[in-house]
Parts: C-alpha cells; structure tokens; sequence
C-alpha cells in the first residue's frame, strides 16, 4: 500500500514537473516571438520618474496577477528613467528567475516591452508639488540600482535589505516623499497595484484615458 501511494506521489510531481516546463516554455517562445511595444507618441508622453507597470509572461506572473485578481491585471512595476535625447531605460527589480542577476537592475525600455503582454503596459504619474520634482524618484531608484539591492524572494517589506518590484517603489516614496504606498501591511495580496490608481495620488498617463463628455 505504502508502494502504491509512493508510486502515485512521484506520478504526480512529475506530471506537475512537466507541466511547469511546458507552460514556461510555452511562455518564453510567446515572448521570444513579441514584437509588443508602444508606439512613437505615447512614448513621447513619458517622463522622468514615471512609474510603468505590466503583466509579463511565464507562471510566477500569472500567479501573481491571479492572487492579487486586480483590474487592470498586472503583475510587475518598474520606474521610467529618460535619459537626455529622449532614451528611456527602466529600473526594476527581477529575480534571477527572469534575469541576468538577481535584484534592482536597469533594462532598455524595448527589453521592458518585449517581456510585457501585449496591451498589458499601464503608465502613471505621481502628483507632486513643485517642491518635489519627478527626478527624484528615477534618481532614488539610480540608487538602489547602483548597490544592486538583492531580489526579496520571500515577499516581506520587514527586510529591508532586499526588494520584490513593488517594495522598491514603496522604499523610493519613504525615501523622498515620506509617503508611505502601503500603509496597512497584511499579507501579499494586500501589496499589490491598486495604491497606483488612487486619483489623489497618481494620475494616469497610458492608456490614455477618453475625456468625459
């Protein structure tokens, strides 16, 4: 009996090991193959400090995306660096999972595009007076990507010593603001995007949203 059940078991891990490895794979020929991007004018409204979010591919997204089960979906962030000469580069934080090295990193902003899902790229702006410039949260995110702070792995904003791509946004608005994104900590599924879409705070630059009539 014992036998049977150990037999089963390894059965049914490498079922599940399987199926992780054909849906990863499924999705990295997905984003192998995008050509995803936004276009020439709604790159041109972007500025410096912006924050740009997405849902990108493979499981670990899609089970972000699903626990929070937010409306847009999305599962990533990361902070709009534009360089003199219009050149944008995003800092965000990846694990080696999905990345060169683990942790706060830059990537070109076709690289952020390409790993993104099609239509999935949402874009807002922080409402700040004009004592606080956006510069300072691109230039705060610079940062924290000069000391390439580690990929928290294990999702708790009580290590400070390490960032998931959300908690590097939250550590950036303590640091220079003293705003404080979450203010009531619970579990994952309350770290998630929707401090983003809070009119008072944000306002949202793509999609562009259809001015009311």
């Amino acid at each position: 009996m014992f036998k049977r059940i150990l037999i089963i078991f390894g059965i049914l891990v490498l079922a599940s090991l399987a199926f992780l490895f054909f849906y990863e794979k499924r999705s990295t020929d997905k984003q192998n193959s995008s050509y995803y991007t936004l276009p020439e004018n709604e790159q041109k409204l972007l500025q410096d400090g912006d924050l740009i979010m997405r849902k990108g591919y493979g499981i670990i997204s899609e089970s972000i995306a699903e626990l929070l089960n937010e409306n847009p979906c999305l599962s990533h962030i990361g902070v709009v660096c534009k360089k003199p000469g219009h050149k944008i580069e995003i800092i965000h934080s990846l694990s080696a999972t999905y990345a060169d090295f683990d942790g706060v990193q830059k990537c070109s902003f076709r690289k952020f595009c390409k790993e993104s899902q099609p239509g999935s790229i949402v874009v807002v702006r922080f409402k700040q007076n004009k004592e606080s410039p956006l510069s300072k949260i691109s230039k705060q995110a610079q940062h924290y990507a000069s000391l390439k702070v580690p990929f928290d792995n294990g999702f708790d904003l009580s290590t400070p010593e390490n960032f998931y791509c959300t908690e590097l946004i939250w550590h950036i608005f303590l640091d220079e603001y003293g705003f404080d994104i979450y203010p009531s900590m619970g579990n994952f599924s309350d770290l998630g995007f929707k401090p983003f879409f809070d009119t008072a705070n944000f306002e949202q630059i793509l999609p562009v949203l259809s001015a009311k009539p």
